[in-house]
């Protein structure tokens, strides 16, 4: 539920800690349109690489 008001919302990034629903997301690649990642992932992707 929460990923699909997250897609409705047009978030750019759903960022969570639970692993089964990164894994079954990266899975599906096709038929989720935003980037789902840990709280790790998203800080080495988007603070350290952009600095």
């Amino acid at each position: 539920m929460h990923l699909a008001c997250a897609e409705f919302g047009g978030v750019e990034y759903f960022i969570t800690c639970d692993d089964t629903i990164i894994k079954k997301a990266r899975k599906d690649r096709k038929t989720v349109s935003l980037s789902i990642c840990s709280p790790l992932e998203f800080l080495i992707e988007e603070v350290f690489t952009n600095a």
